[in-house]
């Protein structure tokens, strides 16, 4: 089972891999049909060993290679304004490519190091900032939406609420939802059990 965040749709996979249900994220009452798929899928879920690292199954290439085009094109620019005296151009351009570059890197969290899920904690790492949060702290994890205000697509997150702490917020760069999902639900239930 996997969010097709572009499509807007759940896709469900049989157990060979061959066929395939896809919800669309605009029916009616989605959200109600999604946490019943959840609970049929946890009744067959298995919580795999631990240490589990968390990859993105598809990594995000249409928007690297976009924003790798724009990057090259603002660095290029950047390079033939500065050497023809246009100074404020170039660096307005470098800017961009600037932006472009870490927002392009910032879609691929493993260039840091593997995200990862322990029997006590778990640890994610994205570019610039690494949080570790002990299973003592998390004292839920919930399925959150949000629509994007430009396309009003939908797209799910995960909301780790800690303990004397703000929520944290696991998203598709990380994993398949659903799937992160049910592995941190199983995890945090093994503590409670």
């Amino acid at each position: 089972m996997t969010e097709r965040r572009r499509m807007a749709q759940l896709a469900l996979w049989d157990k060979s891999g061959t066929r395939r249900v896809l919800v669309d994220q605009q029916f009616e009452n989605f959200a109600l049909i999604r946490s019943r798929i959840l609970a049929e899928y946890a009744k067959v879920f298995v919580l795999r060993p631990l240490p589990i690292e968390f990859r993105n199954p598809s990594p995000a290439f249409l928007e690297t290679f976009l924003f790798g085009i724009f990057t090259a094109f603002c660095a290029y620019g950047t390079w033939r304004t500065y050497h023809r005296g246009q100074v404020g151009l170039s660096v307005i351009l470098f800017s961009f490519a600037v932006v472009g570059l870490v927002y392009s890197l910032s879609l691929h969290p493993g260039i840091a190091g593997p995200s990862e899920l322990f029997e006590d904690r778990i640890i994610l790492r994205s570019l610039f900032k690494t949080e570790k949060i002990y299973k003592k702290d998390v004292s839920s994890v919930d399925l959150q939406d949000v629509a994007n205000p430009h396309s009003g697509t939908k797209f799910s997150f995960i909301q780790l609420k800690i303990r004397e702490s703000k929520p944290l917020r696991i998203t598709t760069k990380f994993g398949s939802i659903p799937e992160l999902y049910l592995t941190l639900r199983a995890w945090l239930e093994q503590a409670r059990s």
